[in-house]
């Protein structure tokens, strides 16, 4: 009682969140104490990094929020819990959606500890090659799809906020650099220190070799000589190059991975250039919207002739050269000059195309951000697609809805649309909560259950069983499309519905005659679909194990 409050402050700063609320249990002087937002800011900061957007902190009422925070990380597990089940899936995820980026460091730390909690039995000799997660694979698998999600959302926001203002010189930069924070979850703040380097590595190459410095030259008007200079340091000094060998890589499309890999495609490296440019004081460097190859067009001077630079193949052009080389008719007058906006739209369609064909994960993100720049309905209809496959229907519907609004396909084509989004049939979501016993009379002679591993008889692909069905369930059509017809049962006979490994490049999802199922096979299956159905790999049996929703669908497997 006899000291003052500042000193009592003071010791409370060295309390944990326990021992101040047993603090505040005291008297009512530290209970008063102990409620200082102050004391629960320090402690809110300390444990979160991040706040949520557009949250002016200083105004918070801190002991308030640091219950709201606790209570948001508490009931994460639960809610990334609750995605497993299909008709909770939407609602779980609406909530965690409303966290937005607050859960991002929950969402870590709880992947992190269930990935570092991956035995394997002493006895596995040698270690089979493992992806990432062996236990816990349904619950890592709904928490990464809740972080990717979450992380997309936050892209979404900051694109938002830089599109509703005015495009400056640096505008591209940042959108460019916040894609590939957003490709990479590497910090931003990476690529504009190491583009502030490169430029300053460039003014003391020029201070060295010309004994002037790059605004005495601009100042002398040897802008072309700079501008040559620029480009020779790039490629020769710094080591930077095309990617002719691994063009479709889509790290090539991301700037980090370009500071650190020096290999990029033509749009990552015109900005590249750009960026330098503008650090050392070249102003209107343009880059060009063209067909095939995005080219810098630099005019020195109004009377100079017009400079078109090549960075992916380390040349310079004139305007003739590079009308031959694009196979167009520009003139000095009609050059596409590319807004930010435009060369981001055209970034995401690069990485559109890539993941589609790699069948990537961050394909659906991927669309979220061109429909964000750009509306095509065709776009939303492979989100619908996309969204429908993963169990959101609540997002397939409002994406149909918006497809009815723009009046671009006709009635049959919705009303199929339309079906397919109510179906609850489909081989990629058993949403229909139908229990299948093998025991059964009519099910005694399906010999595989779900989780068997194994080699398929005639194209020798790796896959998993998630599904059976007593016969084929497919239409006529696709039965002799596919040959059925001519196998030894034809569709009398169970068919399965398979998970295929990815290095065997044979796509991702497969419905197998039971003909076709061959040895039994002890690999682990690399497949981004796994965690959807199952929750651990059993080394002894050699099988996967259904997570808690597929086990009540297919009890006996």
């Amino acid at each position: 009682e006899t000291l003052p409050n500042e000193v009592l402050l003071l010791v409370f700063e060295y309390l944990g969140v326990h021992d101040l609320l047993v603090a505040g249990e005291v008297c009512k002087q530290w209970r008063i104490l102990s409620c200082d937002s102050s004391l629960w800011e320090n402690l809110a900061r300390k444990k979160w990094q991040i706040w949520k957007q557009g949250e002016e902190t200083e105004t918070l009422r801190w002991i308030c929020e640091y219950k709201r925070r606790q209570q948001q990380d508490d009931a994460l597990p639960s809610l990334i819990d609750q995605m497993i089940f299909p008709k909770m899936r939407d609602t779980a995820m609406r909530r965690i959606m409303e966290y937005r980026e607050e859960v991002f460091e929950k969402l870590q730390v709880y992947i992190n500890s269930l990935a570092e909690d991956q035995p394997i039995p002493e006895h596995i000799h040698p270690k089979p090659t493992l992806p990432p997660y062996i236990n816990h694979i349904s619950v890592l698998f709904r928490a990464s799809s809740v972080f990717d999600l979450l992380h997309s959302c936050c892209f979404e926001y900051r694109c938002k906020e830089m599109m509703g203002t005015t495009e400056t010189p640096e505008t591209l930069e940042e959108l460019a650099t916040l894609l590939s924070e957003w490709g990479t979850r590497q910090d931003g703040e990476i690529v504009t220190r190491r583009l502030d380097e490169i430029a300053q590595g460039f003014r003391a190459f020029i201070q060295a070799r010309e004994s002037s410095s790059v605004e005495e030259l601009l100042e002398d008007d040897r802008h072309s000589f700079v501008i040559e200079s620029l480009l020779s340091y790039l490629m020769d000094n710094e080591g930077f190059s095309g990617s002719e060998a691994d063009y479709y890589n889509p790290n090539n499309s991301f700037l980090h991975k370009l500071l650190e890999t020096k290999q990029g495609i033509p749009i990552t490296l015109s900005i590249l250039f750009r960026s330098i440019a503008q650090r050392i004081g070249l102003e209107e460097v343009n880059l060009l919207n063209s067909p095939r190859h995005v080219v810098i067009a630099y005019k020195p001077s109004q009377t100079a002739p017009l400079m078109i630079i090549d960075a992916f193949n380390n040349r310079i052009l004139d305007l003739t050269q590079c009308n031959e080389f694009l196979v167009v008719s520009y003139t000095p007058s009609n050059l596409p000059v590319a807004s930010a906006t435009d060369l981001l739209y055209r970034m995401l369609g690069n990485l559109r195309q890539i993941f589609k064909t790699l069948l990537d994960n961050r394909l659906v993100s991927v669309i979220s951000f061109m429909l964000l720049i750009k509306e095509q309905a065709n776009d939303y209809i492979l989100r619908i697609l996309l969204n429908k496959s993963r169990g959101f229907k609540q997002l397939a519907w409002a994406d149909y809805e918006r497809v009815k609004q723009m009046d671009c396909f006709d009635t049959d084509v919705l009303s199929r649309l339309e079906s397919h989004i109510l179906s609850d049939a489909d081989l990629h979501t058993q949403e229909q909560e139908v229990v299948r016993l093998r025991t059964s009379p009519e099910n005694r002679h399906v010999r595989y259950g779900v989780g068997f591993v194994f080699r398929h008889v005639r194209y020798g692909y790796r896959g998993v069983v998630f599904r059976w069905d007593p016969k084929c369930l497919s239409s006529d059509e696709w039965v002799h499309q596919m040959g059925v017809h001519l196998l030894p049962r034809s569709t009398e006979q169970p068919f399965y519905s398979v998970l295929v490994d990815s290095r065997d490049n044979h796509g991702q999802i497969t419905y197998v005659a039971e003909d076709n199922i061959g040895a039994p096979c002890c690999d682990l299956i690399h497949n981004p679909e796994v965690g959807l159905y199952f929750d651990s790999y059993d080394f002894e049996k050699h099988c996967y194990l259904p997570n808690k929703y597929w086990q009540t669908l297919f009890p006996e497997g």
